[in-house]
C-alpha cells in the first residue's frame, strides 16, 4: 500500500485547500461534487450535472481541477474528461475562472465557485475560445445520455453512481447559485487569453504522486515542490517556462511559501482533532493588512536603530 503524502499544515495554501475539502464534504450537493486525489492535494476530480433546461440536462460530466502552488492567489486549470459537446476533453479550457485569465481571478473564489460557474457556462456559445466546441443540440443530447456510463480511469468514479438524485427545489437553488456566481464573474472576450499557457493537451490517466523524502522535510514556511502533471506528448508542464514567468514565480515564492511535508504523522492527527476554523474573505483581507503593517513598523524601528548606532559610532 502506497504511503500517503505529508503536507506542511502551516502553509497557507494547504490550510485553504483543507478548509475547502471539509466544506464540500459537509455540503452534499446533487449537482456537483469534488475532492482531491489521495496522493496529490493539488489535483481535484469533480463531477457535475448538466444545467437544467439545456441540451446538457440529464448529463453527468467528470473532469479535473489542477490547482497552482500558490492557490488561491492564482486560478486553477480546468479539464473535462467526459465527452459533452461544449468543451474538448483532455484539454485545459479557457474561461474567466481558469488559468487562462488570471486577471479576472479573485482569491475569495473557491472550488465551489469554479464548479457552479462551469455549469453556468455550459449552455453558452464557444465562439472560438480555447478548448471550446459548438456541437448541435441534438449531438449534445446524445452525449448527455451516454455520459452516465463514463468511468474515470484515474480515480475510478462512475458518473451514474457519483451524484444523488435532484429535486425541483435543488434545481431552483442551483439556478440561484448560477445567477449569483455569474454576476460576480466577468465574461472573457472570445478567443482571448493572457498568453501564458504553454500547452493545452493533458492526460487524464497518470499523475505522479507527491513523494516525500525524509531528508527533504523542512521547517514550516519553507518551499516544497508540487507534483508535475503529464502532457499528451510526454512533455511535462514546465515550471520554468519563459524567463519572464520564472522571475514571476520566484517573486511569488519569496512572498508566499508553497506546500512542504509535515514533520511527523502525530502532528497531522493532532491537527485533525483541532476545532475547525472558517476564515471569511473579510477576515483574510484584514489579516493581510495587519501583517503588512507589522512588517512596516518593524522596518521603521530597525531603521531608527541603525541610525542611532551610526550616530553613536561617529560621535
Amino acid at each position: 500500500m502506497a504511503e500517503q503524502p505529508k503536507y506542511n499544515m502551516n502553509n497557507s495554501s494547504i490550510k485553504r485547500i483543507m478548509l475547502e475539502v471539509k466544506e464540500l464534504q459537509r455540503d452534499v450537493n446533487p449537482h456537483y461534487t469534488a475532492r482531491p486525489l489521495d496522493d496529490n492535494l493539488f489535483e481535484w476530480h469533480f463531477t457535475i450535472r448538466g444545467p437544467p433546461d439545456s441540451p446538457f440536462e440529464g448529463g453527468i460530466y467528470h473532469g479535473r481541477i489542477i490547482l497552482p502552488a500558490d492557490y488561491p492567489f492564482k486560478p486553477p486549470n480546468i479539464v473535462l474528461l467526459t465527452p459533452n459537446g461544449r468543451f474538448e476533453v483532455n484539454k485545459k479550457i479557457c474561461l474567466s475562472i481558469s488559468a487562462y485569465h488570471p486577471e479576472f481571478w479573485q482569491p475569495g473564489w473557491s472550488i465551489r465557485t469554479v464548479l457552479v460557474a462551469l455549469i453556468g457556462f455550459m449552455p453558452t456559445k464557444g465562439e472560438g475560445a480555447i478548448g471550446a466546441l459548438d456541437y448541435t443540440s441534438e449531438e449534445r443530447i446524445v452525449l448527455a445520455k451516454q455520459s452516465h456510463t463514463y468511468r474515470c480511469p484515474q480515480c475510478g468514479c462512475l458518473n451514474s453512481e457519483t451524484l444523488p438524485e435532484e429535486t425541483e427545489e435543488d434545481r431552483q437553488k442551483l439556478q440561484d447559485q448560477i445567477d449569483e456566481t455569474k454576476s460576480q464573474i466577468p465574461q472573457a472576450p472570445p478567443g482571448e487569453t493572457n498568453g501564458k499557457q504553454e500547452s493545452n493537451n493533458v492526460v487524464a490517466t497518470t499523475v505522479p504522486a507527491l513523494v516525500v523524502d525524509p531528508a527533504a522535510v523542512v521547517a514550516p514556511g519553507a518551499i516544497a515542490a508540487v507534483p508535475d502533471v503529464q502532457l499528451l506528448d510526454g512533455e511535462k508542464e514546465e515550471e520554468n517556462g519563459k524567463e519572464e514567468e520564472e522571475v514571476e514565480r520566484r517573486s511569488v515564492r519569496e512572498r508566499r511559501p508553497t506546500p512542504a511535508p509535515a514533520p511527523a504523522p502525530e502532528l497531522q492527527r493532532e491537527a485533525a482533532t483541532q476545532p475547525e476554523v472558517v476564515i471569511t474573505e473579510e477576515e483574510y483581507n484584514r489579516n493581510i493588512i495587519k501583517r503588512r503593517l507589522d512588517i512596516a513598523i518593524n522596518v521603521i524601528f530597525l531603521s531608527i536603530f541603525i541610525l542611532m548606532a551610526q550616530y553613536l559610532y561617529n560621535s
